[in-house]
């Protein structure tokens, strides 16, 4: 039985490496036997490159695109998106724009993370994310058990840690959790997103060893963010709700 899946992912500057992600994320859903459709956000991308692409972009079947007056960051983007359009989806994928379909001949990376979490041991999940490739890759901390089913190696337990380029929940758990929490709009995404899962929905989190994603490198240009990022954990820069995200103003 085919399951309705619905895929998020917030755009923001990076023309070359979003449009080579996007592109193999397209390609997987083109192959995909569920029924998938990704919805972009574009966190107001200046330039008309990017702008110009997207719109050439939602003209595809399965793929929807919004674009915003100002960056909301990548929690609040997703958020809106979902709320617009998320009720009747079975399964919610976030993926970050930066995150290139690997290479498997065996199977849909989709798909296989569908069948994973509709049976066996999986059903106990809340919370499934992706292994990550390449230098850029963030990794779980805290891995306590490891369990195999379905010819995937799955590990899991409690985590402070976070891998969260690609992550899939079942739809209705992402809403009764109340979708991303907005504490902080960059380490509070997908790492609250896991805790919350842990603590609140009293689910496990795990990540396939298996189903693997590449993580892009960062590219020259990218050294400011990535000081921003180190300097907003570290508490250098204020944390607030607004969900502006990024490079705040």
């Amino acid at each position: 039985m085919t399951k309705k899946v619905k895929i998020y992912t917030p755009t923001y500057y990076r023309y070359e490496k979003t449009r080579r992600a996007i592109d193999s994320i397209v390609e997987s859903i083109e192959q995909s036997k569920n029924e998938v459709t990704l919805y972009i956000g574009d966190n107001d991308t200046k330039g008309p490159q990017m702008r110009e692409w997207l719109k050439q972009l939602a003209q595809h079947p399965q793929v929807k695109v919004f674009f915003s007056d100002k960056n909301l960051g990548k929690g609040a983007m997703i958020n809106q998106m979902h709320e617009k359009t998320g009720d009747d989806a079975d399964y919610f994928i976030s993926i970050d724009s930066d995150m290139l379909s690997d290479e498997h001949d065996q199977y849909n990376w989709i798909d296989e993370l569908v069948k994973i979490m509709e049976h066996g041991p999986a059903k106990n999940f809340g919370l499934l994310s992706v292994y990550q490739k390449e230098n850029n890759a963030h990794v779980l901390k805290e891995q306590k058990e490891r369990t195999e089913f379905l010819g995937h190696h799955i590990m899991y337990g409690t985590f402070w840690g976070i891998a969260g380029g690609c992550v899939i929940m079942r739809n209705q758990d992402f809403i009764d959790i109340g979708r991303y929490n907005l504490v902080d709009v960059y380490s509070g995404d997908d790492a609250l997103l896991m805790r919350n899962v842990t603590n609140k929905m009293k689910k496990l989190v795990g990540i396939t060893e298996d189903i693997r994603l590449v993580h892009q490198a960062n590219e020259e240009y990218e050294k400011d963010y990535q000081q921003w990022k180190i300097d907003k954990c570290h508490g250098k820069i204020k944390c607030d709700t607004k969900g502006k995200g990024f490079w705040d103003d």
